[in-house]
């Protein structure tokens, strides 16, 4: 198997010295075979016990009720009754 650490590596844009560029390469190998030797399952009822099953429970709210304004007197910045965040992306 050939894992080109370098390429990723750009198309990461980080810089990864050969040394350590080397030792990566091994450790996704080792990752990649034990992932492979995993064994296969042919539907979801090989790992889920029917005995035991999931119950969700309800969300209940247990401190008294807040009104939006209380809520929102601590924001710091709002608009048209939201919260405004700084721009993240360009």
């Amino acid at each position: 198997m050939d894992i080109d650490i370098k390429k990723i590596a750009k198309l990461c844009k980080i810089k990864v010295e050969d040394d350590i560029a080397q030792k990566t390469k091994n450790d996704l190998i080792k990752i990649i075979n034990s992932i492979k030797d995993l064994p296969k399952l042919n539907n979801n009822d090989d790992f889920l016990d029917s005995s035991d099953p999931m119950v969700l429970r309800k969300d209940v709210i247990k401190d008294k009720q807040f009104t939006r304004e209380e809520i929102l007197k601590n924001a710091p910045c709002l608009h048209a009754g939201c919260v405004v965040v700084p721009k993240e992306i360009d």
